[in-house]
């Protein structure tokens, strides 16, 4: 692990599966059977091309689930060792996954076991360790405990047992009980606690339909980490990346999709992965996210979601913009400067999640007629 701080890449929502499955209409850009090259056409090559050329490096690569698309073994398969190739190029000490309501078989396609095509995986899913594969099974959770970190994944599609209960998610009362006393005996002083999980434990209300698949009790879920001192929990399932808060002010990261083409025309967001650099012992850190196109692969120029942001700022955004207006103007040209120079003397500004970004920027032009234009901060005349 890096020193100061944790480097983990997140790749979600692949929902990879045969070109001849998706003929009705593209649900994906990732395929089993596509060619890899243009690079670009191809997001698991393009994206082991952009790693090489940047060095990109991480100590954790985590996966939350939906690798396939509707069940496809092959394409559960195919997902699997594509992020394999890309844990291997970047050089993670640790990969993690978690199931997703479409790596479930809750229509008995395959067979009458829901969970057949990820238990039987060459590569063991959703972590190679045969303890935690166990629990995870069993106990619908498992805790990856390393000597400075502790990794709860847990299985939100555990209950898609058939294709009526896979319309809604729970986290029963039973295994939050079992969870807490797993964690009553962690070690409370380790740097980086981290949780994992397909579905999400706060509703989407950003998205205009009636969203049908929070996880119920998902509240409970986060109290519980939030008691045990969890940094962040990461999450899938919905196609709109976002970083905001939750419960007691607790960090909740929806990932996006990697792939998938599902419910970009509603959003309006490209395929996106992210590199979250997670400081040691606080709910802080900072997130670096790359979106896919057809024409240049990964790129990391802002479109929809920002290129850069963060989140553990909680100071007051009319005293920080103050404090930026004071700093502009002890600048040598009190009318511009760059905006890399600002957070380099005002740090806090990295760790504002992009809801609270936004409304300082207003702040600053509404109350001081600054504005921040990419690398710019200026007074406006």
């Amino acid at each position: 692990m890096a020193t100061g701080s944790l480097k983990i890449t997140i790749i979600s929502d692949l929902h990879c599966c045969l070109s001849s499955e998706d003929e009705d209409y593209r649900t994906t850009n990732l395929y089993c059977d596509s060619p890899r090259k243009p690079s670009n056409h191809h997001p698991v090559e393009s994206l082991l091309k952009l790693i090489k050329e940047k060095k990109l490096r991480s100590d954790i690569l985590l996966c939350p689930g939906d690798l396939t698309n509707k069940a496809s073994k092959e394409g559960f398969s195919s997902a699997w060792s594509y992020v394999h190739e890309i844990n291997t190029a970047l050089k993670s000490k640790l990969l993690a996954a978690t199931l997703g309501n479409h790596d479930v078989d809750s229509k008995f396609k395959h067979s009458e076991d829901a969970f057949e095509i990820a238990r039987s995986i060459k590569n063991s899913f959703p972590v190679n360790e045969e303890k935690h594969e166990k629990d995870f099974w069993k106990d619908s959770f498992c805790i990856i405990e390393k000597p400075k970190l502790d990794l709860l994944i847990f299985n939100s599609s555990y209950s898609h047992i058939n294709s009526d209960n896979a319309k809604y998610c729970i986290i029963e009362p039973f295994i939050l009980e079992k969870m807490e006393d797993k964690l009553k005996l962690l070690k409370r002083n380790k740097p980086y606690k981290i949780a994992l999980c397909h579905h999400h434990p706060m509703k989407h209300s950003n998205l205009d339909y009636k969203d049908n698949d929070s996880i119920e009790q998902g509240d409970n879920f986060i109290r519980l980490l939030d008691k045990y001192g969890f940094q962040i929990i990461i999450h899938g399932h919905k196609h709109d990346p976002r970083l905001t808060y939750g419960i007691n002010g607790f960090p909740v990261l929806a990932s996006g999709s990697f792939s998938s083409l599902m419910n970009q025309r509603e959003t309006g967001y490209r395929n996106i992965f992210h590199q979250l650099t997670l400081l040691p012992n606080l709910r802080k850190g900072l997130l670096e996210s790359y979106e896919f196109s057809l024409t240049h692969g990964w790129f990391d120029k802002r479109a929809m979601f920002p290129k850069n942001t963060g989140f553990g700022c909680h100071d007051n955004l009319d005293d920080l913009a103050n404090k930026c207006k004071d700093w502009l103007n002890s600048q040598d040209n009190k009318d511009s400067a760059y905006f890399k120079n600002l957070i380099i003397d005002i740090p806090e500004i990295k760790y504002l999640i992009p809801d609270h970004s936004e409304n300082f920027k207003d702040l600053l032009l509404k109350n001081h007629k600054i504005d921040i234009v990419q690398d710019a901060i200026y007074k406006q005349f």
